[in-house]
């Protein structure tokens, strides 16, 4: 029963987080990977991207953190078609970091926070979709960065396949607190 309680209470927090925070200046804005397609962004990591550079054009941060490895095909990473993308739209170059080689959230937590100046509590925004947020920045809370999640897209109404994706991130908080990385 207790496990059941704190699941739920796990999922309340999951759903508060969807709705995000307003950005605050800070050191970078980091873009969490999704699928790529052949070298063309996903529709999700579109919605991302597009979020992220919103967030950059508005100046938010001077620094955009792209995350994901290849997938299926090793031509092509997350990152790199993500930065690309990204290029095409007018960031710079100098302006960009990529992390290309992980493969899961946690990963892409460790390197992102070895991309970061050393002193600690660096500030970041952090984009995904609304159900990844709250497990991100707990993730970030652990590694000693201050990180502020910023939704890709609004929480559709009644979509099953969103609320999947909650649970199963309700699943892996609650795994990652017994110390299994998913």
């Amino acid at each position: 029963m207790l496990v059941i309680g704190y699941a739920i209470w796990i999922y309340v927090r999951v759903r508060r987080a969807e709705s995000g925070e307003a950005p605050r200046p800070s050191y970078a804005i980091v873009v969490f990977g999704a699928a790529e397609y052949n070298g063309h962004p996903s529709p999700a990591l579109r919605g991302r991207l597009r979020a992220a550079w919103r967030l950059f054009r508005q100046g938010w941060a001077p620094v955009l953190i792209v995350t994901g490895g290849a997938g299926g095909d090793p031509r092509f990473s997350e990152a790199g078609v993500g930065a690309a993308w990204l290029r095409r739209h007018g960031v710079p170059v100098p302006a960009l970091r990529l992390d290309l080689r992980s493969a899961s959230t946690p990963a892409s937590v460790r390197h992102v926070t070895a991309l970061l100046p050393a002193h600690a509590g660096a500030r970041i925004l952090v984009v995904s979709d609304g159900y990844h947020l709250f497990r991100l920045e707990r993730l970030f809370a652990a590694a000693g960065v201050r990180a502020r999640g910023i939704p890709a897209q609004a929480r559709p109404p009644d979509n099953w396949r969103w609320h999947w994706r909650e649970c199963r991130q309700v699943l892996a908080y609650m795994l990652a607190r017994l110390g299994w990385n998913v």
